[in-house]
């Protein structure tokens, strides 16, 4: 991380973008990969024409 630059988090993954760009993500907790979380939302208006296979968020 550039020292001008203080972060929030303290832990990042880092990517390259397809035009050469370094993207620092910070790392943390993903809901779309949290069971309960799926589980909670599952059947809202926001579902409605996806069809999701049952090891998608495995």
């Amino acid at each position: 991380m550039p020292f001008d630059i203080h972060p929030k988090n303290d832990t990042f993954d880092v990517l390259q973008g397809r035009d050469g760009a370094v993207i620092y993500l910070p790392e943390g907790h993903n809901p779309f990969t949290d069971k309960e979380y799926v589980t909670a939302h599952s059947g809202s208006e926001l579902d409605e024409g996806f069809n999701i296979s049952p090891d998608e968020f495995v």
